[in-house]
């Protein structure tokens, strides 16, 4: 069987953002004043089949809060949002070695219920995870 030169070709294949969102990507909390904290949480993307779900839950709502249907807007309502597509969290020393993350000193596993509330209590955190998952140059491949 005879080999096929390699061909110059343009591949749509390089725009593919919903495997990186269904599998998730992590990035770097940073600290507003001291930069990078160590804390990477993982989150899937806004082309995941769950965020897709999960917006058009939240589109839905505030349809129907609008209509008078549903109470008017929720406050918890972006951290429950952003908690249902983190996928885990893990933090690193200056030497890369791995450490708990804690709260108050008491160690914070991963858990939705955790990030629900880390959200809810540090918008500085939930607005860099908002950040990081309406950018969809954060799921394309390197």
């Amino acid at each position: 069987m005879a080999k096929t030169a390699a061909v110059d070709a343009f591949d749509f294949d390089c725009f593919d953002t919903s495997t990186a969102s269904e599998n998730g990507q992590e990035f770097e909390v940073m600290h507003p004043i001291n930069g990078p904290t160590g804390l990477f949480i993982r989150m899937k993307g806004t082309h995941s089949e769950q965020v897709k779900t999960e917006l058009k839950r939240i589109a839905n709502r505030a349809k129907a809060a609008r209509a008078g249907t549903v109470r008017k807007d929720d406050e918890d309502e972006g951290a429950r949002f952003l908690a249902s597509i983190t996928l885990g969290w893990r933090s690193v020393d200056k030497d890369g070695n791995q450490r708990p993350v804690t709260l108050g000193g008491e160690e914070l596993p991963f858990t939705t219920e955790n990030a629900f509330k880390v959200y809810k209590a540090y918008p500085l955190v939930a607005e860099q995870a908002s950040t990081f998952v309406f950018n969809a140059a954060n799921f394309l491949k390197g």
